[in-house]
């Protein structure tokens, strides 16, 4: 196997390694639709699998040393974002909060990697008003949820993380301020949208009153910070 492998890499080379990874990838998801109809817990593991493998390809196009075919921040953001948006329009239409769990967890993931600030910020609160959008939708509070932590912690990250990737908590360091400002400001509009347009039962008393008060409390710590 070790040997065919090599032989194949060698004729390929990287780039014709990563399409064909990906056309396997996709024909897998279309594979997974078509045995849905028979067997759906086979025919979504065989989604789900299919699209980490995409996603994986897709990382490993844009920073991987070895297959790196994308050298430009922004078009290595773009491309994970497509597939964060692919996988979560999958995820609607077979109405499968797990798999929208999943693609939201690695669309953050992408978008803490991507060295570019401003971009990061904008993907950010883009997946923010997907989470909500779905929430609203599809009826999965867990999905806010997620996205409440992931924007709030993505901002954190910034604030105690320096261009390097060392951690420094370090007040007297020059941060620009509004930037970060609109940024919370527009995340707790968003999450404080979600609590008074939804009305799931699923989303009421407690649970709401928690998610108001984590969005409120971390949108005045990081604001303060």
């Amino acid at each position: 196997f070790s040997l065919s492998y090599h032989f194949v890499a060698r004729m390929l080379g990287a780039t014709g390694l990563v399409f064909l990874s990906a056309a396997v990838s996709l024909g897998t998801i279309a594979w997974g639709k078509h045995v849905e109809r028979k067997s759906p817990f086979f025919g979504r593991s065989l989604t789900v699998l299919a699209l980490a493998w995409l996603y994986i390809t897709t990382y490993a196009a844009c920073y991987s040393e070895h297959y790196r075919l994308v050298s430009s921040p922004f078009v290595a953001g773009c491309l994970l974002l497509f597939w964060a948006a692919y996988a979560l329009l999958v995820a609607e239409r077979r109405h499968s909060q797990g798999l929208a769990l999943f693609a939201l967890a690695l669309a953050y993931y992408s978008t803490a990697i991507n060295s570019i600030g401003r971009f990061t910020m904008a993907a950010d609160l883009l997946l923010a008003g997907t989470a909500v959008v779905l929430m609203v939708r599809q009826g999965w509070p867990a999905l806010a949820y997620l996205g409440l932590f992931g924007s709030y912690l993505a901002m954190l990250c910034r604030l105690v993380i320096d261009a390097d990737g060392e951690f420094v908590f370090d007040s007297g360091r020059v941060l620009h301020f509004w930037p970060y400002a609109i940024y919370l400001t527009c995340a707790w509009i968003v999450f404080t949208a979600a609590v008074w347009f939804c009305s799931l039962p699923s989303f009421r008393g407690g649970i709401r009153f928690a998610f108001l008060s984590l969005n409120n409390g971390a949108w005045a710590f990081l604001l303060l910070f």
